[in-house]
C-alpha cells in the first residue's frame, strides 16, 4: 500500500466520519511504520471522542490530524512492523497497545526493551504515560494467539478493575459484608466482580437490567445477580 488511509471524525459532530489518505512516508532515523492489524471498537472508543478535550485525558492529543475541526479516534488492537529504523525493533514483530483508526501509523520508538517500547513523539510526553506503552507479544507471558479479540476487548479496563478490587481489599472492604455492584455487566464490573470472587469476606450481588439478569448470572462471579426493577426504595 502506497498511501495511509485514517478514519476521522469531526469534532462538532461524532458522527460525521471521513476517511484522509496520505502519502507513506520515508521514515526518519529513530522511527518505525507499524501496519494497524487489528482494533476492537466499543463503548470505550465513544468515551475516548466524548473526553478528547478534557484536560486530564486529552485523547484527542495522541494521534493528531492536524486539521482543527477533525479528530483521529484511538482504539485498542494490534500492530506489525513494516519498516523499522531503530534498533530492537525487527520487521513483522507483533505488538498490543493503544492505536489510531488507521491502515497505518509511524512512531518514534524509545526505551525499546524486551517487554516491548514507548512512543517517544513530543507530542505525547505530556499526555498519560499508559497509553504510550506498547507490548511486544512475544514477551507478554498473557498472550495467546487464538484470545487477542478478549484481550483487545477486556484488558484495557482490567487495570481498572484490578484497581478497584486492590483498594477495596486493601481497605477491608470498609467493613461492608456485601458489594452492591450497579452495571454489573459491563467490563469494568465482571473484571472487578472476578478479582473478588474467591473473597471470603465479602459477598457480591450484582445489578442489571432486566435483559442482562441471566447473562450476569451466567458469569459466575455474583452471589446473585438483581434487575434493577427488582429493587424497592425508601425514601427518609
Amino acid at each position: 500500500m502506497s498511501v495511509i488511509r485514517q478514519l476521522q471524525n469531526n469534532k462538532k459532530d461524532m458522527q460525521q466520519t471521513r476517511i484522509q489518505t496520505r502519502p507513506m512516508p520515508e521514515l526518519k532515523a529513530g522511527e518505525a511504520l507499524l501496519r494497524i492489524s487489528r482494533l476492537a471498537l466499543t463503548t470505550n472508543n465513544v468515551t475516548y471522542a466524548a473526553f478528547g478535550e478534557t484536560p486530564h485525558l486529552r485523547y484527542w492529543d495522541f494521534y493528531p490530524t492536524g486539521d482543527s475541526e477533525w479528530f483521529h479516534m484511538p482504539a485498542w488492537g494490534f500492530a506489525e512492523v513494516v519498516e523499522s529504523t531503530v534498533d530492537g525493533l525487527a520487521k513483522g514483530e507483533r505488538f498490543y497497545g493503544f492505536w489510531p483508526i488507521a491502515s497505518h501509523v509511524v512512531m518514534q520508538p524509545v526505551r525499546v526493551s524486551e517487554r516491548g517500547f514507548y512512543d517517544g513523539a513530543e507530542h505525547r510526553l505530556e499526555l498519560t504515560s499508559a497509553y504510550n506503552q506498547y507490548q511486544r507479544i512475544s514477551s507478554d507471558a498473557a498472550y495467546r494467539a487464538e484470545s487477542e479479540n478478549y484481550q483487545m476487548l477486556l484488558r484495557p479496563l482490567f487495570i481498572t478493575s484490578f484497581m478497584l478490587a486492590d483498594f477495596l481489599d486493601d481497605n477491608a472492604f470498609f467493613g461492608a459484608r456485601q458489594i452492591l455492584m450497579s452495571s454489573a455487566s459491563s467490563k469494568t464490573a465482571y473484571g472487578t466482580a472476578f478479582c473478588l470472587q474467591d473473597n471470603p469476606a465479602v459477598q457480591l450481588i450484582g445489578l442489571t437490567s432486566a435483559g442482562n439478569r441471566d447473562f450476569v448470572k451466567g458469569l459466575g462471579c455474583y452471589r446473585q445477580a438483581l434487575g434493577y426493577d427488582q429493587l424497592a426504595f425508601r425514601w427518609t
